[in-house]
């Protein structure tokens, strides 16, 4: 009798599915076959991929199954015939995310050896079913994306350390945090053909944080920190210096004020920790 072969997901996290879940099935031809939308189907039989289906309703003959005819016999062919069918999710599965385990270990041109950690997240779809059927398919009835995920990620993973070495080349790690976009760019164009081996399109990969150590986070602080004081420093000498202009264009009662205020600057000086003098020894008197 013919019947109606079809497959849905409500979850949204299955890959592939098969029908049926095990072995093959008998399926007449008249049959008929509806491919969801963001679907593609493979009939197969003897473990051979054979006639692949599109979005829609097929109603199974010899006229549309041109591979299984020459197997099943010409000119009507022979019903019911052994086959098992996939069906494959060609949407985007997207906002997956990846990151390092361990610390990855770069080369920075002001800090030495600094091991670093990253995260981001990542975008794909089925792109070619025959070429994931022949790569990474089993005879598994169903597969969901958690299967594959830990696999995605170490292809991305493989090839970061290289892509990040070139981004960092001759820079600083603190240049980075300003490449992210130029790292992720790199990165995708770097594991798109890993992915597109198995019949997988990469569409999109981001790089969204970069963490330093403890020890680097410290020393850019620190770094920042003096340089604030420099700078607060170097203003307070041209205030001072822009008053004592000031006194000396201006005789008379305007000189006192803008002495004062060169006196004022002075003494904010005096107490910035950068102007602070060496303390002596007590009870030594100096020559």
């Amino acid at each position: 009798m013919p019947q109606v072969i079809q497959s849905f997901d409500n979850s949204g996290n299955v890959l592939v599915s098969r029908f049926p879940l095990t072995g093959s099935a008998a399926v007449e031809l008249g049959s008929q076959l509806i491919v969801q939308e963001n679907q593609s189907a493979l009939f197969c039989r003897d473990g051979r991929g054979l006639d692949m289906f599109p979005a829609g309703r097929h109603s199974l003959d010899t006229a549309n199954l041109p591979l299984l005819r020459e197997i099943i016999g010409a000119p009507w062919g022979q019903s019911p015939f052994q086959v098992n069918v996939y069906f494959f999710a060609t949407k985007v599965f997207h906002g997956l995310g990846w990151g390092t385990s361990a610390p990855i270990t770069l080369r920075d041109t002001e800090y030495g050896a600094v091991a670093i950690r990253t995260f981001g997240t990542y975008s794909f779809r089925i792109s070619k079913p025959r070429n994931l059927m022949n790569t990474l398919v089993g005879t598994k009835g169903m597969h969901r994306l958690a299967d594959y995920e830990t696999f995605f990620r170490s292809l991305i993973l493989s090839r970061l350390n290289k892509v990040l070495a070139q981004s960092l080349a001759n820079s600083s790690i603190l240049d980075l945090p300003n490449k992210l976009d130029e790292v992720g760019s790199d990165l995708r164009r770097a594991v798109s053909s890993d992915f597109d081996q198995y019949g997988v399109e990469l569409v999109d990969l981001l790089v969204e944080n970069v963490s330093l150590p403890p020890e680097v986070q410290a020393r850019i602080s620190q770094n920042a920190g003096n340089m604030a004081i420099r700078d607060l420093a170097r203003n307070q000498a041209i205030a001072q210096s822009d008053a004592l202009v000031l006194a000396a264009n201006n005789p008379g009662g305007g000189a006192g004020a803008a002495l004062g205020a060169g006196l004022g600057v002075a003494m904010a000086i005096g107490m910035s920790p950068i102007a602070q003098p060496t303390p002596t020894t007590p009870g030594v008197v100096l020559p």
